[in-house]
């Protein structure tokens, strides 16, 4: 079983900075019904079962969608971007509600 937690980024997660437009190819829009579906689930606490010992708390790799998962690891990205869509999902239904 893969550990990741936000605590190791260099070993752990795949991370690339934002980037402007002109560096991408193949740019697509993800169906929202599909974004939809993407359930991330409940972080965890855990211990690593080698190196620090400490607490840390972060995702099981393979408890991840598979859209967000990379090699041994997670996407950070991937996770940040799905997380800010659900965000501005949730921000406008509290907004129609609120009407």
């Amino acid at each position: 079983m893969s550990y990741c937690s936000i605590g190791d980024l260099r070993r752990y997660l795949q991370f690339t900075p934002i980037k402007v437009n002109s560096d991408k190819i193949d740019v697509q829009k993800i169906d929202e019904a599909e974004l939809e579906k993407i359930i991330i689930p409940k972080p965890k606490k855990y211990k690593r079962k080698i190196g620090d010992q400490r607490e840390e708390i972060g995702f099981i790799a393979e408890e991840l969608p598979e859209l967000i998962r990379h090699r041994n690891g997670y996407d950070l990205k991937a996770l940040v971007a799905i997380l800010a869509w659900k965000i501005t999902r949730i921000e406008e239904l509290l907004g129609k509600n609120s009407r």
